[in-house]
Order: C-alpha cells, then structure tokens, then sequence
C-alpha cells in the first residue's frame, strides 16, 4: 500500500491537507486529515474535492490530481526521465515531491536532480527555453516595454555596417517583442520574461556569461549524453 502526503502553502507556510492512499493509480483514493477539517479557516483543495470526512473515490482523486501535472509531449518526456509509466499519475507526483525527489540516470546510476535540473527537464519538454519563462517578481510598464522596443532599434543601427544595412533596419513593436518571448501575454497583461529581463539588464535576474576554451583536436572530446 502506498501513501503520499500531500501539503498546500497558505500564507507562504506549507500546511498538511490530507493523504493518497492505494496500491497503485487505479485504486489511488483522497482522504482529508482531520486536523485540515478542524480548521474553519482552511478551504477544500478543489471543488470537486469538498471538504468531508470522507475517502474520496479512485475517480475524483485522479481527475484533480492528474490535473496538476503537465500534458502530452511534457508529461511523456518528464515520465521518460523519472523512468515512469506515463500514466502512473501517483508515482509522478510522487516523484515531482518532497518525498522521493527526482532521479536521473546518467552512466548506469542514478542520481538525485537538483531544483535546476527539474527546471531544465520540465522546460524541455514543453519544448521552451529559460528566456521564454516569466521573470518572477519583474513587473514593467508600457513606457518601459517602449524603451525597448527604441533601444533595440537604436542597437541595430548602431551596428548596420552600411546605409543599405541600416535602411532595413525597422521599429521595434510589442508584437515583434511577443513573438521573440521576451514578452507575455496574460488576460490583456504584458508579462515580463527572463529574456526581457536579461535585454534590460535588470537586477531582478543576476546574469553571467560563461566562455569556455576547446581544444580542436575532436578526439579530445567527450560528448554527455543525458539518459
């Protein structure tokens, strides 16, 4: 029999909200703790989750639970990482959770991946990268997603090497900034990405850039290959 605890984060403090107990994700059932329903001020997690003493069904446990993870290609690719059954919605989560973390295999052993590497996984296989994420915390103003738009501009002239260079050099718009993922678009909100971030240089996203030196010699490489 397996059970998973699972917790929600109230006022920035992780609270115990209850258990999914069975023996695999066919018979997986919801319970509340009761020390969650003694609590007036405490919410149920979904509404088709109320708050009961109750075991909610193997049905209604999957249909919010399986909710909380990625779909299709995502969910295949971060399945195929943890070694998992696609399907096996509990050993996912479980894996994706406090109690179990995420493993990857690398050269016949598998290791824990740190909060970066899930990250990393999770971003490739939504097939987006680090630039496309919103920045947390970074907020803009239209004046200041303008000024982008004109200092990119002003940057491609700089950098045009001839007249006719610099003749197809054309203003920068918000659409173009969207379409890049320096931007994103939430309910008629401009959403500031890591890649807006790192354009303007602002603090709310430390950046460094690493170089490295190679040898040329092919032979002297030795290509990671992620399993």
């Amino acid at each position: 029999m397996r059970r998973l605890s699972v917790f929600i984060e109230i006022n920035g403090e992780s609270v115990y909200v209850g258990e999914i107990v069975g023996k695999d994700s066919t018979d997986a059932c919801f319970t509340y703790a009761d020390t969650y329903l003694e609590n007036p001020e405490h919410y149920a997690i979904s509404i088709g989750l109320p708050l009961e003493e109750k075991k909610f069904d193997a049905t209604r446990t999957r249909i919010f639970f399986e909710g909380l993870l990625p779909e299709g290609f995502t969910r295949r690719c971060v399945a195929e990482w943890m070694h998992m059954d696609e399907n096996d919605y509990v050993s996912i989560l479980a894996g994706l959770g406090r109690e179990q973390g995420v493993y990857i295999h690398v050269a016949g052993t598998s290791r824990p991946a740190d909060e970066y590497m899930i990250k990393e996984l999770l971003l490739e296989g939504s097939n987006r990268s680090f630039d496309q994420v919103a920045c947390v915390g970074l907020k803009v103003t239209d004046d200041e997603v303008d000024e982008l738009c004109r200092s990119l501009k002003e940057t491609a002239l700089k950098h045009a090497h001839s007249e006719e260079e610099r003749s197809r050099v054309k203003d920068v718009t918000v659409h173009q900034l969207l379409s890049w993922g320096g931007l994103q678009e939430r309910e008629g909100e401009m959403i500031p990405t890591n890649a807006y971030a790192i354009l303007t240089g602002n603090d709310a996203l430390p950046v460094a850039i690493q170089c490295g030196v190679f040898n040329e010699n092919k032979s002297n490489f030795r290509r990671s290959q992620r399993i």
